[in-house]
């Protein structure tokens, strides 16, 4: 089983393929939930958001402390559910596109959404080395999420014609400037989400420190 926020994920089949010499690694996990539905980010109230984000921010802790790569993190893949007592969270879905650290997909077979996926990783596609895949490309994924969990579409991005990351690396926007005025967010996220789509994966923030952060957030919210 996957460990995760809240509950534990029943896992139905994971599969692990090692083709001959060990070039790429694929975790399948099949979870049969049935009462989830797609994310009406606008009905959530703050409290509700909060938990969904601290949820979130574990399960992505937990995955990358086994060195495990999600590489689609997106809103059909991290979806909302309420425990028995009403809480609000959020369930990590869909690991067919998932690789180990040290055992990334080759070019072609990098599985991503391109509103949520990671400038590293688009330069990996576009046929740049391995090195610059991480960790990181996750919490970037999951800070587009959680900015528009807040302030809806990103600043820039109307229209479909650029996505988060275009927006992010011209520096056409400032995450943390446009977050601070969204009536009624948290005074934390704003940075925090800053943090998680740094353009720059070098200085993003972890999956740790964002679980950190998140909890913090949601304890004096």
């Amino acid at each position: 089983m996957l460990p995760h926020g809240g509950e534990i994920v029943p896992v139905v089949d994971v599969l692990t393929a090692v083709p001959t010499g060990g070039r790429s690694q694929r975790v399948v996990i099949v979870s049969p939930f049935h009462d989830l539905e797609a994310a009406d980010y606008d009905a959530l109230d703050p409290l509700e958001k909060l938990t969904f984000m601290a949820s979130a921010a574990y399960q992505l802790k937990r995955i990358h402390e086994v060195a495990l790569i999600h590489s689609d993190i997106k809103p059909t893949n991290l979806l909302p559910h309420r425990n028995k007592d009403g809480t609000l969270i959020a369930k990590l879905l869909d690991f067919d596109g998932s690789y180990f650290l040290d055992t990334p997909p080759g070019t072609e077979e990098y599985t991503c959404d391109p509103v949520y996926v990671a400038p590293e990783a688009i330069a990996y596609m576009n046929k740049s080395d391995a090195s610059v895949l991480g960790r990181h490309v996750d919490v970037f994924s999951l800070g587009v999420m959680f900015g528009r969990l807040w302030g809806g579409e990103w600043p820039g991005t109307a229209g479909g014609e650029k996505y988060p990351s275009d927006v992010l690396v011209s520096r056409v926007c400032d995450p943390a400037r446009w977050l601070r005025g969204v009536r009624g967010i948290p005074v934390g996220i704003p940075v925090l989400v800053a943090g998680m789509v740094n353009a720059d994966y070098t200085g993003r923030l972890s999956a740790q420190i964002v679980d950190t952060e998140c909890k913090k957030i949601l304890e004096t919210a």
